[in-house]
């Protein structure tokens, strides 16, 4: 696969001929490799690589960015405005969208995070599986704007709120909320169910693995409600008149000056006999437990969605604090699923074929 980048990150222009087995890229630190993994991430996702923008990925002083291979390309521009204009254009006919799996050091801090960057973990997933999925977010968060507006206006000027207009915009949120709800939790039930062979996998030896989903339905229901009876609940919430409900708790927000319930407020926890597995387990079994559960959103969309496309996964620095048992499980029993996978590394191995970047050039 021939990769050509324009004032990407570090690179002026630079063209490499990608191969089409799964490979690593083994080269000294600051050379670029990231670079070409953030790069292939934003071709076919048109989103940033982890906890980038777009706009740092312009080069140094430059207001473009081109990324393309022969079958789609991504164009950026910076506008006087200073609004980044981008483009994705489908260049082979027979173009098929493989869905893809991004691991940076950074997720190993995953089920440490705040609940928006774990949830946000889970919509990356399910909005390149879940046709509306996307669509249906950007909707919600300009939902959640309008009201956190309608706070605003209350708190700071006083002003007396459209009743049918705040009920109106509840409902759609309390809709949208739902759609989320749903199919969030069917994701993690899953993954729940799977979590036994994941214990195998990281070879504990004593205790038991669970989730725990956690949604604001406990901040209008005035109850706590975890993961094991969510389906019950959404069932029973259903035949609610959610309007009245919802109601009772704007003044709570008032007080509160913020939005008190919805999706985008939802958490999930991975516990170790009932302890969260940040506190148990050490820093190895962590990252394999991280790359196991992205390595499940795969399996949940081949398994239960009937998802066909092909499956690429770009993992950055994903050896690291591995020891040589630990690379081979997650180069044979994980890398050997995917359709086609590159790796970044400082150092070589004889696991996958491996290839210095200057190797790959053109």
């Amino acid at each position: 696969m021939r990769l050509s980048l324009n004032n990407w990150r570090c690179f002026e222009s630079i063209s490499l001929n990608l191969p089409e087995h799964g490979f690593s890229v083994s080269d000294q630190n600051g050379v670029g490799k990231t670079s070409i993994l953030s790069a292939l991430f934003v071709l076919y996702t048109g989103l940033p690589w982890t906890d980038q923008s777009l706009k740092n990925c312009l080069r140094h002083q430059q207001n473009y960015f081109g990324v393309k291979n022969e079958f789609v390309s991504f164009n950026a521009q910076l506008e006087p405005s200073g609004r980044l204009k981008t483009k994705q254009e489908i260049l082979a006919e027979d173009f098929s969208k493989p869905l893809i799996l991004s691991y940076s050091p950074l997720d190993n801090q995953l089920l440490s995070l705040t609940r928006t960057k774990k949830i946000n973990f889970i919509d990356q997933i399910l909005g390149q599986i879940l046709p509306n999925y996307i669509s249906n977010l950007r909707v919600l968060t300009k939902l959640l704007a309008h009201k956190q507006a309608m706070i605003k206006s209350v708190i700071e000027e006083n002003q007396t709120i459209d009743q049918t207009l705040l009920n109106t915009i509840n409902q759609s949120i309390w809709n949208f909320s739902h759609y989320f709800w749903e199919e969030r939790m069917k994701f993690l039930d899953f993954l729940n169910s799977t979590l036994p062979d994941a214990q195998k996998w990281l070879n504990l030896s004593f205790g038991s693995l669970s989730l725990k989903y956690f949604t604001t339905i406990e901040t209008i229901y005035k109850s706590s409600h975890s993961y094991s009876n969510l389906d019950a609940l959404l069932d029973q919430s259903k035949t609610l008149e959610s309007k009245d409900i919802l109601h009772a708790v704007w003044q709570k927000e008032l007080a509160a000056g913020r939005c008190m319930w919805g999706s985008q407020r939802d958490d999930f926890e991975v516990l170790l006999d009932g302890e969260n597995v940040i506190d148990v387990l050490s820093r190895g079994q962590m990252r394999l437990l991280v790359l196991w559960l992205k390595y499940l959103s795969l399996s949940y969309a081949r398994e239960k969605l009937s998802f066909n496309s092909k499956v690429w996964w770009l993992l950055d620095d994903a050896f690291n604090e591995l020891d040589n048992s630990r690379e081979q499980i997650l180069v044979q029993e994980i890398l050997t699923k995917v359709d086609w996978f590159m790796i970044t590394s400082t150092r070589k191995n004889d696991i996958c074929p491996s290839f210095s970047l200057e190797e790959l050039m053109v």
